[in-house]
């Protein structure tokens, strides 16, 4: 646990100097309107559509399309908001229908907030299955077929583009979850904390893609004594391919380690959106684990949510 806080308080402390030069390195004001590709992990305002004010890490030349509002980059900061229903099956056969909220709140140019809350969680568990990570980030065994809500998830990253390794941006990630569920089996009874940083590039060979690697290394500070320690590792890899249909393709890969367990899982999401209109977008995203250790990894998943950004 030791190693554990003071591997977080480094990343906070790293977080926090850059918080703190909020006022000294604000980036030019002209974000254009993005949707973090969240959870879920996306949003595309198209090539002829009416353009917006170009993402501050591309400069258009006169005469050049306008780029896509995509919606997907984390390094572009605009208030946001995403409803979203996910179903979810385990190896085990757990089963879980999730309908959340998620959005994002900029509160500068370089410095934003996301949430998301499941406010509609369903999980059907027969007597010995468990749950565990990322569904619940405590595998502990329970019974029942609970409804209600779940817990809540926030985000806060910072963006200075002198934080970078050649052409790939890295922005500071910290991930904070606390234990709202109103049922044992629908949350972890824990704080656990989650710091983490993105590397953000833009991809040369197809025009306005990108790939945002998202790392997190996630554990439990306190909660109820019954649960299990929490370790693990959690990626959030994203590739983002828009096209002149005002159509996306956005593959997601999350690569699972548990510390504590010792058991690796993989799985991948090829999320595929739609615009509807300037700053409304609608996306499905099927999702399938590719190598599990355990049954309390993900067998399909399957989401769809409507975008809107300001």
């Amino acid at each position: 646990m030791c190693n554990r806080v003071g591997f977080s308080v480094l990343a906070l402390a790293i977080l926090a100097a850059g918080c703190g030069s909020l006022i000294d390195n604000r980036l030019d004001d002209r974000t254009s309107h993005m949707l973090l590709g969240a959870s879920p992990s996306a949003a595309l305002g198209g090539f002829g559509a009416a353009p917006s004010s170009p993402p501050p890490h591309r400069i258009i030349e006169e005469g050049d399309e306008p780029p896509p509002d995509t919606g997907t980059d984390p390094r572009d900061f605009a208030d946001k908001f995403m409803p979203y229903y996910r179903y979810t099956k385990l190896e085990n056969g757990v089963k879980e229908n999730n309908m959340s909220i998620f959005g994002l709140f900029a509160f500068a140019p370089n410095f934003a907030m996301t949430y998301e809350w499941p406010l509609a969680l369903e999980r059907e568990i027969d007597p010995g299955d468990d749950i565990g990570p990322p569904i619940n980030p405590n595998p502990v065994d329970q019974t029942g077929d609970d409804t209600g809500i779940g817990d809540l998830n926030l985000r806060f990253m910072y963006r200075n583009q002198d934080i970078a390794i050649g052409p790939v941006e890295i922005l500071p990630v910290c991930e904070l979850w606390f234990p709202t569920a109103n049922q044992d089996s629908l949350g972890s009874g824990q704080l656990q904390l989650a710091p983490g940083f993105a590397a953000v590039s833009d991809l040369g060979f197809w025009p306005y893609s990108f790939m945002a690697l998202m790392n997190f290394y996630q554990f439990d500070v306190y909660g109820d004594d019954f649960r299990d320690d929490v370790s693990f590792y959690k990626g959030r890899w994203f590739f983002m391919f828009p096209f002149p249909t005002l159509t996306y393709v956005m593959p997601e890969m999350q690569p699972i380690y548990d510390f504590e367990e010792d058991t690796f899982s993989f799985w991948i999401g090829p999320e595929v959106g739609q615009i509807f209109g300037e700053g409304k977008v609608l996306y499905v995203k099927p999702g399938f684990g590719i190598e599990n250790n355990q049954d309390v990894d993900r067998e399909f998943t399957f989401e769809f949510g409507w975008r809107w950004f300001f």
